[in-house]
């Protein structure tokens, strides 16, 4: 079976420990922790750490500049990158990062529409081009089913979201039942005259696992953060952004405290000073 997640399994399940369970029958995501930070110290260019910051602001740019020209279609795959990015930009500070194949199980499930596999009105947008809406969208090959509901909107000073996606698939004996909530808003101003504007806002991606894997069974479930703390951008730094903090926050939960999930419950903190120039805080509880 295609092994979607990089569970570490250090010996087989217990009981479950009294989790709560979700509707793919795995445990809830968990709410985000408020953490400390340690004293922000320079990040090294060409270090996991920077290159953490640069592909997060990188897609962040990639969102702004689809929805500042009110386009939500060229938008649609930003969402769930902004939080595949977050984990590893977790990972990056605290340890290994997971692989984080949600994204790319997303983006099948749009080309799928835009090559003509699934019905018309699967994914609308609006006359307007502001909205698209996924009506309970299915795409299912090799044993694989992806659906997706919800809607993104833009427009020329934010883009919201609220998506919901489920990943089944069964192999032999082998399963997995994934459920995905991305939410958020991101707010922007932009100076079209000196490419400069500043971005606020919060989003989250809520992600429960239940995988059964050669006669075992893992769940688990992990909530991501992103938030925007006044981050002033401009278009002509490599970096993006020139002044800011971008925070985020990793939280992670599992039936059974006998196997590594590879998601660290972590959090970090970058922010910019100048372009190109970044600090880095990590959290200490």
């Amino acid at each position: 079976m295609k092994r979607y997640f990089g569970i570490l399994a250090a010996g087989l399940l217990a009981a479950a420990c009294g989790s709560s369970s979700n509707s793919d029958g795995g445990v809830n995501a968990p709410p985000l922790t408020t953490f400390t930070y340690s004293n922000p110290t320079p990040v090294q260019q060409g270090s996991q750490q920077a290159q953490s910051a640069t592909s997060s602001a990188s897609n962040v740019q990639t969102t702004i500049t689809a929805a500042q020209t009110s386009s939500a279609e060229d938008a649609v795959d930003e969402p769930q990158n902004l939080t595949d990015v977050g984990i590893e930009a977790v990972g990056g500070a605290a340890r290994a990062a997971p692989k984080v194949p949600v994204a790319a199980m997303f983006k099948k499930l749009i080309a799928s529409q835009r090559s003509g596999q699934l019905d018309d009105n699967c994914i609308q947008t609006s006359s307007d081009g502001t909205t698209v809406t996924y009506n309970n969208c299915n795409y299912s090959s090799d044993g694989e089913t992806i659906t997706a509901t919800g809607s993104l909107t833009t427009t020329p000073t934010s883009i919201t979201w609220n998506i919901t996606f489920t990943l089944n698939d069964t192999e032999d004996s082998d399963t997995i039942d994934f459920v995905g909530t991305w939410q958020g808003q991101i707010n922007y101003t932009f100076n079209s005259e000196a490419g400069t504007g500043t971005i606020t806002g919060a989003c989250t991606g809520a992600e429960s696992v239940n995988e059964t894997v050669d006669g075992n069974n893992y769940q688990f479930a992990f909530t991501v953060g992103l938030d925007f703390l006044t981050l002033d951008y401009d278009n002509s730094c490599d970096g993006y952004f020139t002044g800011g903090t971008l925070e985020i926050r990793e939280d992670v939960t599992s039936n059974n405290t006998q196997f590594d999930t590879g998601y660290p419950q972590a959090a970090v903190e970058f922010t910019w000073t100048a372009c190109d120039a970044i600090e880095i805080a990590t959290s200490t509880n």
